[in-house]
């Protein structure tokens, strides 16, 4: 395992990374990454456009690009969400813990999250995540209900 750089996150690191993506320098990009924890790459990715976050995402490993996902800022998430194609979203789900990918089925509608769902039928990961994110919405409904008083059934 590779030791974790110790990462400060400066303007002029910033300004550098945005050259290399407008160069589509890739090289740069990847070994400047190398080793920078996840929190910290999703704490550069708040950082720069939306167009220049996803160009990131898509170059680094898929596992690695699931683990950013789930550390972004929930306004950065939305915005690379709608802007990327749902199999791949779909893709990186895949790799995530279920209660972390139900927390990402959160910022889509309804249809969304059958889309992406429907692109998973069949397999193990789907259904408990389909099972986790129906329990978590149920007991936000819950937990909001409680905030409102007891009803008639204690529900």
């Amino acid at each position: 395992m590779e030791p974790i750089k110790k990462f400060e996150l400066s303007k002029e690191y910033l300004e550098r990374l945005q050259t290399g993506i407008e160069a589509s320098d890739t090289a740069y990009i990847l070994d400047s990454l190398d080793g920078v924890n996840v929190a910290d790459i999703a704490a550069i990715l708040d950082e720069l456009e939306t167009s220049e976050s996803i160009y990131v995402l898509r170059l680094v490993e898929s596992q690695l690009a699931a683990d950013i996902l789930i550390e972004l800022y929930d306004n950065t998430l939305e915005k690379v969400l709608q802007e990327l194609e749902i199999k791949e979203i779909a893709s990186w789900i895949e790799l995530m813990d279920s209660d972390d990918g139900a927390d990402i089925l959160n910022f889509f509608s309804e249809k969304g999250k059958r889309s992406l769902l429907k692109l998973k039928i069949g397999s193990n990961w789907s259904k408990s995540l389909n099972c986790f994110a129906t329990k978590k919405i149920l007991q936000g409904a819950l937990w909001q209900r409680n905030l409102s008083g007891p009803t008639k059934t204690g529900i």
